[in-house]
């Protein structure tokens, strides 16, 4: 070849590549001086989570000890974009955006984009962990001409999903919103959030979430859209237009909820599919959403007992104890010592949602259940006498066995409360014990059952045995989350060696979630109260 047309061939050559970079200035020069470091502030918006201002203080901190430069921190509402600006998390510059389009829920992103030093992950989370990335970049940069450059600096993290995307009737992830019906008092939301977290542990897209008071753009996943004419323990599901319906009562959708999970756990391919009317018949042995933290009913007891409160027992006393019980919030209270079968209304008509709680009680024993009447309807109620005062266990008084049958008006599941008041002699209270146990075991074998009370024996010398053996547990012991756990529920005002753990919660069939030991001055009783959040399984 002509040496000379080589020669020209090799000038057009490098013209056509030279104009076919995006950037003249990218990524050689796209950084940020550390002499103009000075100049730059750090962007972020208005509403972030603790864990993306906690990285953000450290990136400030390392900036200052690394290149003696106090970078002031704004919030983007309250300034104009301008030139110099590292810009970290969802701000309201057109920067962010862009580099959010492009990352998934756990990815993230740290680079100069549009002229800005970009910070932004698909969550909080990430962004946290992208802003530390940055503070890291800044630790090894210590000394150099530039704070930030992209050819060496720039970072996307992906992280790895099963799926790229997750389809339900064919139609992308991405396209859906998530609706819960905002006038209904129950977990809707909640249900939606699991929805929305199975999937983005499968593909990495976040759904939004929202109330269907907003209006909603995009196809729908509406939890709580259509009512189930059939009968109980039938859930709906129903496609139509382009938007999926779970219908029923707060039960049914915890189930239709749960047939969702399932199709996404076991899809191999990231689609799953919803008929135009499919009923699901269920049985309560059926319903788990355990894995996932949820339960299909909730309730919170309480267990008080009241210091021999009587008809003669000051009108404040009433108000103090009333109190203690509105503070608790409970659905379930169980009382000792509560003399006389109408002290309990006297107590409860003190209560401010009086209107919404009604009172078991039987004559000749000291204990009562105050439950709320608007969620739960009483079944069943009972006593029988478990131990007579002198009796061949040591008995000092006359001890019964209390229980009562409820159930839910949500979700028409039935349990068993029992109010425990025992003796405090060891042998006699542990055989009123066995009595309680062995009845349950005889008459509600199998039932969902909380045995709330004054049981008077230190652990030490109550018999647990008895109890776990029969499969229940304390609620003590097997809280997720306890507040006072260690603190003594019998405080004797004259007798301090006496002080003890007495009082418990035990469960059959219910997990706990939350245990207190209530200690609040204006208590008028020698017990502390103790409170549980439980959820049938």
């Amino acid at each position: 070849m002509n040496k000379k047309i080589l020669c020209f061939l090799t000038a057009v050559l490098m013209l056509l590549l030279a104009a076919c970079k995006p950037d003249a200035k990218t990524p050689e020069t796209a950084q940020i001086a550390a002499d103009t470091l000075s100049g730059y502030q750090i962007v972020v918006p208005k509403t972030m989570e603790a864990d993306e201002r906690a990285a953000v203080t450290q990136l400030v901190k390392n900036a200052y000890g690394h290149f003696g430069v106090l970078l002031t921190v704004v919030e983007d509402d309250v300034t104009e974009p301008g030139e110099n600006e590292i810009l970290i998390g969802n701000t309201n510059r057109q920067q962010s955006a862009e580099v959010f389009q492009t990352l998934k829920y756990d990815d993230y992103y740290v680079g100069i984009h549009g002229g800005k030093l970009v910070v932004r992950g698909g969550s909080s989370a990430a962004t946290a962990a992208a802003v530390l990335k940055l503070k890291e970049t800044v630790a090894a940069n210590r000394g150099d001409a530039a704070f930030f450059r992209n050819d060496r600096d720039e970072f996307t993290y992906r992280h790895t999903y099963r799926f790229a995307d997750v389809k339900i009737n064919g139609v992308s992830a991405s396209e859906y919103v998530l609706l819960y019906a905002d006038a209904r008092e129950n977990r809707e939301q909640t249900f939606a959030n699991l929805l929305r977290e199975q999937i983005i542990r499968l593909c990495g897209i976040a759904i939004p979430v929202q109330s269907d008071a907003v209006e909603a753009s995009g196809n729908g996943i509406y939890f709580g859209g259509v009512n189930n004419p059939g009968a109980g323990s039938q859930a709906l599901l129903t496609a139509e237009d382009g938007v999926i319906y779970l219908g029923g009562n707060d039960r049914d959708l915890f189930y239709a909820t749960q047939i969702l999970l399932e199709r996404l756990n076991a899809t191999t391919d990231g689609n799953i599919a919803v008929g135009a009317r499919e009923e699901l018949s269920y049985t309560a042995a059926d319903l788990d959403l355990s894995a996932y933290g949820v339960y299909p009913e909730k309730i919170k007891v309480m267990s008080y007992n009241l210091r021999n409160a009587g008809q003669n027992t000051s009108d404040g006393k009433y108000r103090q104890l009333a109190a203690m019980m509105d503070l608790a919030g409970a659905d379930f209270i169980s009382v000792q010592e509560c003399v006389g079968t109408g002290t309990s209304d006297l107590i409860r008509v003190k209560m401010k949602n009086k209107d919404s709680y009604a009172t078991v009680a039987a004559v000749g024993i000291h204990n009562a259940i105050i439950y709320n009447k608007d969620r739960y309807t009483l079944l069943e109620k009972g006593s029988e006498q478990i131990g007579k005062a002198d009796d061949e266990y040591g008995s000092k008084y006359d001890r019964y066995n209390f229980w009562a049958k409820f159930r839910s008006n949500e979700s028409g599941v039935e349990f068993v409360v029992v109010s425990i008041h025992i003796d405090y002699e060891e042998a006699a209270g542990n055989a009123q014990l066995q009595k309680i146990v062995d009845f349950m075991a005889k008459t509600y074998p199998g039932l969902p059952a909380v045995m709330l009370g004054d049981y008077n024996l230190p652990e030490g010398k109550l018999k647990q045995s008895i109890l776990t053996d029969a499969g229940f547990s304390s609620a003590r012991e097997t809280a997720v989350k306890t507040v006072n756990r260690n603190l003594v529920t019998y405080v004797s005002e004259d007798t301090p060696s006496k002080n003890a753990i007495i009082d418990y919660i035990y469960t059959t069939g219910m997990t706990a979630q939350y245990y207190e030991v209530m200690d609040k001055d204006f208590n008028p009783s020698d017990h502390r109260p103790i409170l549980a959040d439980l959820y049938i399984d």
